[in-house]
């Protein structure tokens, strides 16, 4: 499969991303939407089905080019994709203004999760 060069897809395992970086939203927006098309045919011609309903797409920038515009439209087969804040992309949230908080606090009950358990193990040793 051959994407534009304004585009990289990116996989591991069973999950792909495509992303495009650029200053303009539109322009951003028209490669990506060119992409994803080429990758609905091949997906297509190959008998494979894209996961709509796990499908997102999200605008990464500043708080200040953020208020410009936020999200993006780009659609799969005529479905219109959800746009989000923080994504999870191989066990690391990701938020639109690269913020670690959503990644941070995840861990952080992750692993207080872990410590209650530990606390009530540590009564049979």
């Amino acid at each position: 499969m051959k994407l534009t060069n304004s585009s990289s897809l990116d996989m591991y395992a069973d999950d792909s991303t495509l992303h495009s970086s650029g200053f303009k939203t539109n322009e951003i927006e028209k490669a990506l939407q060119d992409n994803i098309d080429i990758v609905a045919k091949w997906c297509k011609m190959n008998d494979m089905k894209i996961n709509l309903i796990k499908s997102k797409c999200m605008l990464i920038g500043t708080i200040k080019n953020l208020l410009k515009q936020s999200s993006l439209n780009i659609h799969i087969n005529e479905t219109l994709l959800e746009n989000v804040d923080t994504h999870k992309l191989i066990g690391v949230y990701i938020n639109k203004n690269l913020k670690w908080n959503t990644h941070i606090k995840y861990i952080y009950n992750k692993m207080m999760s872990r410590k209650k358990h530990l606390n009530l193990y540590y009564v049979y040793v």
